[in-house]
């Protein structure tokens, strides 16, 4: 297959090599990261195969422990999904849930592609409304059907088979993981009512201020399965872009919210103003979207 853009299919695409050596890639690997210069998308080629995405989305991606899976070694991710990633944005999760029934008051029903182990939806539900969760991982449905007696439907988003119409997507660090984005939003629009609204936060990777520290320090992250495991590196633009070809308008982007840096302690407090700051400028770690459904 030839090496095109996945936004726009531009062919006229170049070598990123600074982003390359930032996720520690060259000499370690055979994808690169790369830029076109038609639509300023940022993206992994060639990405890595299904075989190794089933292998990387299994027990130690949730648990923090290294495994083999299918002879595949994945090193350890340094965290515990529900302990330590999922507790603490429980209070932002809850905000997401309550800012998406004030965009759209009328909600009834809310489908998380990508649900990990049902934490989310555990709030969406309990602010009344009706839930399903789409979970590519066997292991955090199970530990969701567990936790709150959820079951999900194991497959990605679009192999998806329901017919079911949503007010309501919500997708949180999901959407950077699709290698194919125009299919996955061809699926979520079917799957929306008119004027259904999807949140989107995604991963602000090889932003100014991660450049700038890199350029500093000449500091790469260790190298393994987790610096191949996003296909797509989106900045506010393309995020915004790819969702309006697609007949979605934007009514809600930033990359910043104080609900994200509750902290107390004088080290947070700077780390917090200084992300702030850096949001007047467009730049942050994350960016968060929500897009509307046009008639």
């Amino acid at each position: 297959m030839p090496n095109s853009c996945p936004l726009c299919s531009s062919t006229s695409v170049v070598k990123k090599d600074l982003y390359s050596q930032m996720l520690n890639l060259p000499g370690n690997c055979e994808p690169e990261v790369f830029i076109c210069p038609s639509c300023g998308a940022r993206y992994l080629w060639p990405y890595i195969s299904g075989e190794q995405l089933d292998a990387l989305y299994g027990k130690s991606y949730f648990t923090g422990l290294q495994e083999s899976e299918d002879g595949l070694e994945i090193p350890s991710s340094n965290s515990d999904y529900e302990s330590e990633f999922a507790e603490a944005r429980l209070g932002k999760f809850d905000a997401t849930v309550l800012m998406l029934l004030a965009q759209h008051p009328n909600a009834k029903n809310i489908l998380d592609i990508g649900a990990a182990t049902g934490d989310f939806l555990a709030l969406a539900k309990k602010r009344g409304l009706l839930v399903s969760g789409i979970e590519l991982s066997s292991y955090a449905s199970a530990k969701a059907k567990a936790k709150y007696g959820f079951v999900f439907h194991e497959t990605g988003i679009t192999e998806y088979q329901g017919e079911e119409k949503y007010d309501l997507i919500h997708m949180n660090h999901v959407f950077e993981h699709f290698e194919f984005p125009h299919q996955a939003l061809n699926r979520i629009a079917a799957l929306l009512n008119p004027n259904g609204l999807v949140y989107v936060e995604v991963p602000f990777q090889f932003n100014l201020l991660e450049v700038i520290k890199y350029r500093l320090t000449g500091r790469r992250k260790d190298f393994d399965v987790f610096s191949l495991h996003h296909p797509i590196f989106y900045t506010p633009a393309t995020l915004k872009k790819i969702f309006e070809d697609h007949g979605f308008s934007c009514i809600k982007s930033n990359v910043f919210e104080w609900s994200r840096y509750p902290t107390s302690g004088i080290t947070g407090q700077l780390k917090r103003l200084m992300w702030f700051a850096a949001s007047l400028v467009g730049q942050g770690i994350v960016i968060e979207a929500v897009f509307e459904k046009k008639r």
